[in-house]
């Protein structure tokens, strides 16, 4: 949370004096209040947003927004209508260029990434059109970690077996962890993942690796619980290793290359790697959105995802959630775009941009 220092003077009031002052700043926080409430009210009153996901229809980035907003829209003030539209493509790249560029800059849309958003800035810095650090992130719905996930038909059950034999995985192209992480491990780890490109989507994937295409695929660990959880359940697909700063306690046992990946500039490229995961499932308005529009959603946002109903919710539909406040996210993502640069040369570099 953001912490406000107030400023002490040299010389105190008197107590009758200091307690005129304190009266009136009472009363004067009790005849904005209401007037700063009204007039994002009065905004949004009447109105329709969109929550626009950088991801294709049918996946979870879509599932999980239209749950939100299903009670979020209650808690923002006015209580627009909200619609979800999606725009995939490069990685959610694309959506990423729109709502910096184009959308409306007054809090009338917002939009949900994928993860890697704002890790593609610092490694394809002339790809993107955008400053995620200038985004206003409202939260997050998942802090999980990237997972490379097999099914119980690979040859490999092990890191260490990974590392003799030939695993083959699909990936959307460079632009998305399903080719980033495998590319990484087969560098810094010493695995023989072939990585199969040009699949459209999750989706398409995950119809592969039932195909038996392929042996299983990159995901963020909710998302795998998510799409694969019957099969995870049943044994037919694993966790086969995982980048996490901090590992969700079920799945502790898998290997984390951010704590164990052998040399220390392994390590560190797997952490750099490893903070995508503040945007996760996450959600911003564009830059220069007024400050008390981007409280109100960040406050409905908390209120929400806090609240009994939106948990049970979630639980009767099977979407697990981790929630991160906006101002932690926000600093999450600052903290990453200025990672030193030998750490991103070399991520660069594996990754082939």
């Amino acid at each position: 949370m953001i912490r406000h220092d107030h400023v002490r003077v040299s010389s105190e009031p008197t107590a009758p004096h200091a307690a005129r002052i304190a009266v009136a700043a009472a009363l004067l926080a009790l005849a904005s209040a209401p007037s700063h409430a009204d007039s994002v009210a009065d905004f949004y009153k009447g109105k329709t947003m969109t929550f626009m996901v950088g991801a294709e229809e049918g996946g979870p980035y879509v599932t999980y927004t239209r749950a939100l907003i299903e009670q979020m829209q209650q808690r923002i003030p006015g209580k627009p209508n909200i619609i979800v539209q999606t725009m995939p493509g490069a990685g959610g790249v694309k959506m990423a260029n729109y709502m910096f560029n184009v959308a409306p800059k007054d809090g009338i849309m917002v939009g949900s990434p994928l993860p890697a958003v704002p890790l593609t800035q610092v490694l394809r810095p002339n790809a993107v059109k955008f400053d995620a650090a200038k985004f206003f992130w409202i939260g997050n719905l998942s802090g999980s970690p990237p997972v490379i996930a097999l099914s119980d038909r690979s040859p490999a059950k092990t890191l260490d077996e990974a590392r003799k034999v030939e695993v083959i995985v699909a990936s959307s192209g460079k632009g998305s962890v399903t080719y980033q992480l495998p590319a990484m491990l087969n560098s810094l780890v010493g695995t023989k993942f072939k990585i199969v490109s040009g699949y459209k989507g999750g989706p398409d994937m995950d119809l592969a690796i039932e195909r038996g295409e392929v042996h299983g695929r990159a995901f963020f660990y909710e998302n795998l619980k998510v799409v694969m959880g019957d099969k995870v359940k049943a044994g037919k697909m694993f966790a086969l290793v995982q980048v996490a700063i901090k590992a969700p306690d079920e799945i502790r046992n898998v290997p984390n290359v951010a704590e164990n990946a052998g040399s220390a500039e392994a390590r560190a490229a797997f952490e750099f790697y490893a903070l995508q995961a503040a945007t996760g499932r996450a959600y911003f308005t564009p830059p220069n959105v007024p400050a008390d529009r981007v409280k109100a959603l960040r406050d409905a946002f908390r209120q929400t995802t806090a609240s009994p109903e939106f948990a049970a919710m979630m639980k009767t539909r099977n979407l697990p959630f981790d929630v991160t406040d906006g101002e932690h996210v926000q600093a999450a993502v600052e903290k990453l775009v200025s990672t030193p640069k030998p750490v991103v040369e070399r991520v660069r570099k594996i990754i082939g941009f």
